[in-house]
Formats: structure tokens, sequence, C-alpha cells
């Protein structure tokens, strides 16, 4: 949790709730993004056989987007206003950008395993989760239509 606060993120985004998948959210939402490929797995097996390709093409591994190119490291290195992250997070990334852009699942560490070995594991999936987030982002501002008027993205 020092390394959560060390972030700025606050204690209640670990507390609340998870939210649950359902089948519907596949229709609802244009990208479903899963930590890891069994997660990924698990939803494709709830899809009706004839549509598997089309759902497939819409739910993607969070690390896909640590990993796509043209996400370049010197963009989720920037700070400032076109920064893709707050600097502390890409800060954060620097030293170990090309180990994290080889993470396909995002680690699931105990919480409860409070040893060296437990909060390293714990910041590792930390970094997995900003490096995505980072790419993610970048999707994102890729994907605004260039007609959409009267809104910047930015």
């Amino acid at each position: 949790m020092a390394q959560a606060a060390y972030l700025g993120l606050p204690p209640k985004l670990f507390a609340r709730t998870p939210e649950a998948f359902e089948l519907s959210d596949l229709d609802a939402y244009d990208v479903v993004v899963t930590l890891d490929s069994q997660i990924r797995g698990e939803i494709l097996a709830q899809v009706d056989p004839q549509y598997l390709q089309y759902y497939r093409d819409k739910i993607h591994l969070l690390s896909d987007y640590a990993q796509q190119r043209p996400l370049a490291d010197s963009e989720v290195q920037r700070t400032g206003g076109l920064a893709l992250l707050p600097r502390k997070m890409s800060s954060q990334l620097q030293q170990k950008l090309q180990q994290l852009r080889s993470v396909v699942d995002v680690p699931r560490p105990s919480l409860t395993d409070a040893t060296a070995d437990g909060v390293a594991a714990w910041n590792w999936t930390v970094l997995t989760v900003m490096l995505g987030a980072a790419g993610l982002v970048r999707y994102l501002i890729d994907a605004y239509p260039d007609d959409l008027p009267e809104y910047d993205p930015v």
C-alpha cells in the first residue's frame, strides 16, 4: 500500500467490490480489456461459436497495449501536458520498461504476503498495469475520430 500511496492511488481503489463481467458487456462496449489470458479464455468460452471471431477481436489483454507499437519508450516517459501517465508513474517505469514489455499476463501476487518477495511481486504488478494503462491511453487517443466536432481529447 505504501507504493500505491506514493503514486497517489487512494486506498478505496483496493477496497471496493470488484465489478463482475456479464456476457452482455461484450455488446455494450467496443473494447473489453482483461488482465490475463485465463480470464480472456473464460470470457470467450461463453460466446456462441458462430460469433467467436467477432468477439475475439473485441477482447484484449492489458499487455497488448503495452507491447503495441507505436508506443515508444519516449512516449511512456514523457512528462507534461501530453504525458500518457502522471510523472511519478512514468518515472517508475523507466528502468524496467523493456522487461515489462515482455509480460503477457498481469501477475496476481498475494496481497497478504508482507515479505520482501511479496512486496516486490506487488510492485511488479503495479508497474505492469501502469505500462498497460499508458498503452491503452495511447490507443484511445489514436482511436479518436478526426471528424468529431468541438472536442479535444488531449
